[in-house]
């Protein structure tokens, strides 16, 4: 913390706090556990058009989230970025896993989150992996790519075409009635 000071209670936005009174240096780890009975989904990691892994109990299968995009003309195929999250040690063991759930899930973008840098060994799989080429934009993007906590925290995101995400909006809520 700012001025050699623990055990300090912030009042205030949690970004906002982030960015002007904790070093990155000193976080090693930050959990937030949501308001419960708010109505809100709190599973979305820092983009507001990405979505969480409709999970059922067991295996996540290597994904975190998912974010869907068209980057073409109007009915294009509805291309997927897929998140994989690390907490603690990473290594290239992990963006091998991320490649090959990117080839199963016939993905587009990866994108691998972690607290800790990426190592060097890391950063030449990602780049193996190549590109991923946006037809609408006749651009390229790394297939994978490696962004940390604080990089988010620092408003980093990771490289895609600017296009249209695509979220599904889910059913209504129904009201309660008097004999509920």
């Amino acid at each position: 913390m700012t001025g050699g000071s623990q055990n300090r209670l912030y009042y205030g936005a949690n970004l906002d706090v982030l960015h002007r009174y904790v070093k990155d240096e000193s976080v090693d780890l930050i959990y937030l556990d949501p308001p419960f009975n708010s109505d809100q989904n709190y599973k979305v990691l820092f983009a507001e058009h990405a979505r969480p892994v409709d999970q059922k109990k067991g295996a996540d299968k290597g994904i975190g989230g998912r974010l869907y995009f068209h980057d073409e003309k109007a009915g294009g195929k509805t291309k997927s970025v897929i998140f994989s999250v690390k907490a603690g040690k990473v290594n290239v063991a992990h963006v091998r896993d991320l490649r090959g759930v990117l080839d199963r899930e016939d993905a587009e973008v990866g994108a691998l989150i972690s607290l800790r840098e990426p190592t060097k060994e890391m950063r030449s799989e990602a780049a193996s992996a190549g590109h991923y080429k946006s037809p609408g934009w006749n651009k390229n993007y790394p297939h994978i790519q490696l962004i940390t906590v604080g990089e988010l925290l620092d408003r980093k995101s990771i490289e895609l075409p600017p296009g249209e995400f695509v979220t599904f909006k889910g059913a209504e809520r129904a009201a309660r009635t008097a004999t509920e």
